[in-house]
Order: C-alpha cells, then sequence, then structure tokens
C-alpha cells in the first residue's frame, strides 16, 4: 500500500522533485518548437538548422542534421560530431555523444549515457540502453537490442532484486546483424561480423564470424578487402551529395 504521507512529503520537501518538474514543463515546448514549428519539414535544410541550433546551445560549432520528429529528454545532453544524422521518430534519454559522420536510424530508442564513435550507425528499431559504446565505423543492422542492466534474485517476496548495469562495448569496425541481442557486460572485439537473430551472452574475440544463441564464433576472419571511406572522400564528406 502507497504511504500517501511519503508521497506528499517527497513532492513537498523534495528540491529534485521540483527540478524534475520544472525541466518536465521546459522540455516539451522545445521539442515542439523545434519538430513542429520553427523547422516543421523534413528537409536535409531544417534537419541542419535544427542540428546546428542544438550545438550552438551546448556551445559546439559544427553541423550535425536532427530529422522532424526526434524526442529528446535534455537537448544540454546531447554531443553531435560533424554531419551526424538523427532520423526521425527517434527518443533520446539522457546523454547522447555522436562522432563525425555518426548515424542514428528511424524509431531508434536511446537511454543514455550511449556512445557512437566516427562513422558508425545504429539503424531502425533499435535500443541501446545506458553504458553502450560502439566504437568507429561499427555497422548496426535493424531491431538490435543492446541489453545493459540487469538485476539480482531477490527473495520470495519480489525476485527482482538489485538492479544494476554492466557496459557494453563493440570495438572498431563490426557489423552486428539484424535481431541480434547483446546481454550485459559483453564486449565485441575489432572487426567482428555478428549473424542475425543471435544471442551475445558472453565476449567475442578480434576479427571473429560468431552466430547463433547463443553466439558461438564459427570461423576467424581475414583482413578483407578494406572498408569505410576512402581518405580523399572523408575530407569532403557531406550528406546533401547522397
Amino acid at each position: 500500500m502507497v504511504d500517501l504521507r511519503e508521497a506528499v512529503s517527497y513532492y513537498v520537501f523534495s528540491k529534485q522533485a521540483v527540478i524534475d518538474d520544472v525541466r518536465e514543463v521546459i522540455r516539451w515546448p522545445l521539442t515542439m518548437l523545434l519538430n513542429h514549428l520553427i523547422f516543421p519539414r523534413r528537409s536535409w535544410y531544417a534537419a541542419a538548422a535544427r542540428g546546428t541550433i542544438i550545438n550552438a546551445a551546448n556551445g559546439r560549432a559544427c553541423v550535425a542534421l536532427v530529422y522532424k520528429g526526434v524526442e529528446v529528454s535534455s537537448y544540454r545532453e546531447l554531443r553531435l560530431g560533424k554531419d551526424s544524422v538523427i532520423e526521425e521518430g527517434t527518443t533520446i534519454q539522457g546523454a547522447l555523444t555522436l562522432g563525425d559522420l555518426a548515424v542514428i536510424g528511424r524509431r531508434v530508442s536511446i537511454e543514455g549515457p550511449v556512445t557512437l564513435g566516427y562513422g558508425s550507425s545504429i539503424r531502425e528499431g533499435c535500443v541501446a540502453i545506458s553504458h553502450t559504446t560502439l566504437e568507429d565505423w561499427v555497422g548496426i543492422s535493424s531491431n538490435v537490442h543492446f541489453i545493459t542492466f540487469t538485476h539480482d534474485i531477490g527473495d520470495i517476496t519480489r525476485r527482482v532484486g538489485k538492479i544494476k548495469f554492466k557496459p557494453i562495448l563493440v570495438r572498431s569496425g563490426t557489423w552486428i546483424g539484424t535481431r541480434t541481442t547483446v546481454l550485459p557486460g559483453v564486449t565485441i572485439g575489432v572487426g567482428c561480423v555478428v549473424g542475425a537473430g543471435s544471442l551475445v551472452t558472453k565476449d567475442i574475440p578480434d576479427n571473429s564470424l560468431a552466430i547463433g544463441r547463443p553466439a558461438q564464433v564459427i570461423r576467424k576472419l581475414g583482413p578483407g578487402p578494406g572498408g569505410g571511406l576512402p581518405p580523399e572522400l572523408e575530407k569532403s564528406w557531406r550528406w546533401e551529395k547522397w
């Protein structure tokens, strides 16, 4: 049963409760202004203007693309790299850091702190929970879930015990296939490929092909023909060219 006296005392005497309420009152009008009134279109120009305003508010001087319909709990916690992209329908709670050329696709759910490195991309329908880090040139297909929280097993009255977080790290150059789930505390090495529909429960060493539920390494990968953008394109890359 809820103790009404405790609830009332929290809202009457808690400074944090007042701060949270004020933030909510401010956040939604700001979101509406950025998404629907000031720049209502889904054009490159509107997205660039929106991203520039967000970066300017955070003391940065580079253009990022933030498309219409992105919901953000705190614009002050966004760190957007040059020509990074956040597409429509994405929800962001907490801190998000994007490197240059990083891309977040449609309807992605972010609960920060989450970091994407240079040139990394995370596609439609993905979920990334706090303390998820993707290094440079990581490619994440659609509907991949990064789950960093777990809990102890409680007693008979409440089996969900104390909540705790175990960070996930995906090293540079890795590609993760669609509908993969990565569990708490996992590190996926450099240059790996994780097959579609996998369940990653333990660390994967560098340059490995892993697949299955749970994911198992089935072979090592060679250096391959190379990837990413050629150096001459990296210097002049702009999204309006595509």
